[in-house]
C-alpha cells in the first residue's frame, strides 16, 4: 500500500509558501481579498491569523486619539488610530489597574504602493523593520499581566516563578509607608506602537483598591522606530499624572561604541528624572523589559549588550517572546557563551513556561484541539518568559569581544 504521507506534506508546504506570497502582495498593493474567498485560503497560514491570548481586558473607547508628536505626522493622513482603554483585575477582585493606549487602527486606501515599500524597507532608513508599528503584538499583553499580577495577586502556582515574582515585589511595591520617597527604574524596550508593559506599571499608581502600593515609577519607552518612539509619547500624554514619570526615546541596540553612547544618554536622561537613584557604574535601570524582542537574529548582539549597559548590576531583564523557531535558543546561546568566559557570569538566566495562568490554560485547551486547519502553533504564538539578573559590571571590551566572537562562529557553522 502506498504511503502519500510525505507527499501531503509537501502539498502543505506549498500550499503554505503560496499563501505568504499572496499575502505580501496583497499587503503591498493594499488589494482586500474579494468576500467569497474562502477565510482558510490565506488567513489560516497568516503570522497574524492566532488572534492571540487576550489577557488584558481590552475596549475601544470613543475618544479622538491625541494627536502624535514631532515624529510620523505625515504619515497619520495614511492610518487610521484608535484610543484603547485595558484594565486587569486582581485574582481577589480588590484591585484594579486601568490604563489607555493608541493604537494603529488600519491603513487607509489613501497609502500608495511607494509607501508601503518604504515600510518594507524601514530597516534601511531607521536601521529597524517596522513590525512594532503593525500591530500590538500579544507578547507585550502577556508581560504586562505578569507585572500586574507579581504585585497585585498574593498567590503564586508556579514554584518556578516565586524567586522572580519576590525580586520584582522587592523593586516594584513599596515598603514604607510614603510611596514617594522609595523609586524603581523602568526601561522599556522595542515598545513598538504601544508599550503596554511599562505603561502598565506606570499606572500601578493610580490603581483602585487594595492595599498594596508601587513605589514612585521613573519609566523610559524605547523603540528605534520614530514613528513608535512618537506612538509611545502620546500613550505617556494619556496617562494619569501622579508622581511617576514616564517618558519616550529613541534607542537602536547597537553592539558598536555608537550603541554605547546611545545607552550612556538613556541612563543619564534616567538619572535627571531619578529622585533616589544615582548613575553609578554603568547602568541605572532596576527593570529592563522587552516583548517579542528576540526574532531577528541580526539585533541579538546589539539586545544583549543593550539590556547589559542599561542595567544596574542585580537589576533583572524580563524577555517575554515565543521561541520562534531557533531565535530564542541561539540568543539564549549567546548569553550563555559571554557567561562561560571572561569575567564570570555577566546575566544570569533562567526560561519559564508556565507564568500566566490564563496562558497556560488556553495554550493547554489549543494543543489538544490541534487540527491542519488551527491558527495556533507554539512556536510562534505561546509566549515565554526569559529573565536576566544582571551580576556584574559589564567590560564593553572582553564583553563586547565575547559577543562577536560568537557570532563568528555562528555565521561559520551557518556557511560550512
Amino acid at each position: 500500500m502506498e504511503n502519500n504521507g510525505d507527499g501531503d506534506a509537501e502539498a502543505r508546504r506549498k500550499a503554505r509558501v503560496k499563501a505568504r506570497w499572496e499575502i505580501l502582495r496583497q499587503a503591498l498593493t493594499g488589494e482586500v481579498p474579494l468576500p467569497n474567498t474562502p477565510r482558510s485560503r490565506y488567513h489560516t497560514h497568516s503570522m497574524n491569523a492566532f488572534p492571540g491570548f487576550r489577557v488584558l481586558d481590552r475596549t475601544v473607547l470613543p475618544a479622538p486619539p491625541p494627536p502624535r508628536s514631532e515624529f510620523g505626522n505625515d504619515d497619520d493622513a495614511q492610518e487610521s488610530h484608535e484610543v484603547v482603554a485595558y484594565s486587569y483585575t486582581s485574582q481577589d477582585g480588590s484591585s484594579q489597574v486601568q490604563f489607555k493606549a493608541r493604537e494603529v487602527l488600519q491603513q487607509q486606501k489613501s497609502a500608495t504602493m511607494k509607501s508601503r515599500m518604504e515600510e518594507l524597507l524601514s530597516h534601511r532608513t531607521h536601521g529597524v523593520d517596522n513590525t512594532g508599528n503593525v500591530r500590538v503584538w500579544d507578547a507585550e499583553g502577556v508581560l504586562a499581566v505578569f507585572l500586574l499580577s507579581t504585585i497585585l495577586d498574593k498567590s503564586c502556582d508556579a514554584e518556578a516563578l516565586i524567586e522572580t515574582r519576590s525580586t520584582l515585589r522587592d523593586m516594584i511595591a513599596a515598603h514604607g509607608d510614603d510611596p514617594t520617597v522609595e523609586e524603581c527604574n523602568v526601561l522599556e524596550l522595542g515598545c513598538g506602537q504601544a508599550g503596554l508593559a511599562g505603561l502598565a506599571l506606570a499606572s500601578l499608581g493610580s490603581a483602585s483598591g487594595g492595599s498594596t502600593r508601587a513605589k514612585r515609577m521613573n519609566i523610559m519607552l524605547t523603540d528605534g522606530h520614530p514613528k513608535c518612539v512618537a506612538n509611545n509619547r502620546a500613550c505617556a500624554d494619556m496617562l494619569a499624572k501622579g508622581e511617576d514619570t514616564v517618558r519616550a526615546e529613541m534607542l537602536l541596540w547597537d553592539s558598536s561604541p555608537n550603541g554605547e553612547l546611545a545607552c550612556a544618554t538613556i541612563n543619564q536622561i534616567a538619572s535627571e528624572n531619578s529622585k533616589t537613584h544615582s548613575l553609578v557604574g554603568d547602568g541605572i535601570f532596576d527593570v529592563c523589559l522587552a516583548s517579542d524582542c528576540v526574532h531577528f537574529q541580526d539585533f541579538h548582539d546589539g539586545l544583549l549588550l543593550t539590556v547589559a549597559r542599561t542595567l544596574r548590576v542585580n537589576g533583572i531583564a524580563l524577555l517575554c517572546q515565543p521561541a520562534r523557531g531557533a531565535s530564542l535558543e541561539n540568543f539564549m546561546s549567546l548569553v550563555e557563551f559571554v557567561n562561560g568566559r571572561g569575567g564570570g557570569v555577566l546575566l544570569e538566566m533562567t526560561l519559564i513556561e508556565e507564568f500566566v495562568s490564563k496562558v497556560s490554560s488556553l495554550h493547554a485547551e489549543l494543543v489538544s484541539n490541534t487540527n491542519e486547519n488551527s491558527t495556533y502553533d507554539p512556536d510562534r504564538h505561546r509566549p515565554l518568559l526569559l529573565t536576566l539578573r544582571k551580576k556584574r559590571i559589564l567590560d564593553e571590551v572582553v564583553d563586547g569581544s565575547l559577543v562577536q566572537q560568537f557570532l563568528s562562529i555562528r555565521r561559520q557553522n551557518m556557511e560550512s
